[in-house]
């Protein structure tokens, strides 16, 4: 029914589908993840990652910040110091580089603080961001530069053509920055809707949906969609969508 689609258990069970599949594989086979980053890997790749399995911290939260001598914060305030801490004399903030996996790669400025910027701007700047959530970065890059090689369109048209997810609601951004890759019940503002709503937009663009289908970079063209079998998707979801309230028809606006 429409009422399941803004259900939290939705996407859950797409989720677990593809994993039957062997399609995208979980770090825990016994968790429930609440994240989806897109990560590329195979299954050999994904079992080296359960081995470490032992070192994953839980039920402390975010890590709200790094110590100066580089222990971990969490977001409950207990902290953690690294094993190899102090080795040779010197603090794990010396010892070790901190890599921030959750962060999102797209719709950031400088700090959490700054506003979005349109990807195109007119003092002629370039802003990659986020306009299709799967795949993200290549992808993502490749409909920004085939936009700006389009010469009979606005930068107004430009810009209409790459709507941006919304900014969370969830109040002030943590610490270390907005998080990514929410698997959560699906809202008119979910990366996912946002996503679809542009390749709408896409595809009634001349000649973008044609070059979209010779992309081996989009997600339909190496599942084997055709043009019209990509559009005939499209519409299906988007009809869905509109009918559970999720969506509003083109003719009434995006």
């Amino acid at each position: 029914p429409p009422s399941a689609l803004s259900s939290s258990a939705f996407l859950q069970s797409a989720f677990a589908k593809l994993e039957e599949e062997g399609k995208v594989y979980r770090l825990l086979p016994g968790e429930t993840p609440t994240k989806f980053m897109d990560a590329t890997l195979n299954r050999r790749e994904a079992e080296l990652l359960r081995e470490s399995a032992p070192s994953v911290i839980r039920g402390r939260g975010r890590v709200a910040s790094l110590s100066s001598t580089g222990d971990l914060v969490f977001a409950d305030g207990s902290e953690l110091a690294l094993p190899w801490a102090n080795e040779g004399g010197r603090s794990a903030a010396e010892l070790t580089t901190y890599v921030h996996c959750t962060a999102g790669a797209f719709n950031f400025g400088a700090s959490a603080a700054e506003g979005r910027r349109p990807v195109f701007s007119s003092e002629g700047e370039i802003t990659v961001q986020e306009l299709f959530q799967f795949p993200g970065f290549c992808f993502n890059g490749a409909v920004v530069a085939w936009l700006e090689c389009q010469r009979g369109l606005s930068l107004a048209q430009k810009n209409a053509l790459c709507e941006l997810p919304p900014p969370p609601e969830e109040g002030e951004a943590p610490p270390l920055g907005p998080v990514a890759g929410q698997v959560g019940p699906l809202s008119a503002g979910h990366p996912l809707l946002v996503s679809l709503r542009n390749l709408r937009r896409w595809y009634a663009t001349p000649g973008m949906g044609e070059w979209l289908h010779g992309l081996r970079l989009f997600s339909l063209a190496m599942n084997g969609y055709s043009l019209a079998e990509g559009r005939a998707l499209v519409e299906k979801n988007c009809d869905g969508l509109v009918e559970a309230g999720l969506l509003t028809p083109p003719e009434e606006g995006r």
